[in-house]
């Protein structure tokens, strides 16, 4: 028993997964500039194994920050994969041969998808016009028919016996 209890411990040490030894990468260029009060940065930086990287982030005094950069890297294949970016109100679009690409759409999709554009632009046009609407103050509204409107009474100067 204490043979296959060690027998097991052994076993366990052998299968340890080993320590990789991980070398350190050279930065070749490193430079940061902001960001400032208003948000406007850019930086840019390369390894010594193929990693770039520089954007540059502008706000144009209306409080949104476009950023507009680039980065590339060496795929495990070995092939050098470059993307282009921007991020602003409209959100992250990346740009590079190395993202994939839907495949084309069917004919029949097209077919629809013009069938519905066209449907959307006839139903945005207006069939007519209203002109603006009649103000009338409630006031100013007639009596129901039948209803009169009561006449002031007249006073005597006259009292009567009571």
């Amino acid at each position: 028993m204490l043979a296959a209890i060690l027998f097991a411990f052994c076993g366990l040490a052998v299968a340890a997964p080993q320590g990789e030894r991980i070398e350190n990468v050279p930065i070749l260029a490193d430079t940061r500039n902001g960001p400032d009060g208003d948000g406007n940065f850019d930086f840019k930086y390369e390894t010594g194994d193929g990693i770039f990287h520089e954007a540059r982030g502008r706000n144009d005094g209306d409080g949104i920050v476009r950023v507009q950069g680039r980065y590339s890297f060496t795929s495990p294949e070995g092939e050098v994969v470059e993307i282009s970016y921007t991020a602003d109100e409209r959100g992250f679009l990346a740009s590079g041969d190395a993202l994939p690409t839907p495949p084309p759409a069917p004919p029949h999709a097209l077919a629809q998808i013009r069938a519905a554009e066209a449907a959307f632009a006839k139903q945005k046009q207006p069939a007519f016009a209203y002109g603006l609407p009649a103000i009338r103050p409630s006031f100013a509204n007639r009596l129901p028919a039948g209803v009169s409107r009561a006449a002031p009474v007249a006073r005597s100067s006259e009292r009567r016996p009571g």
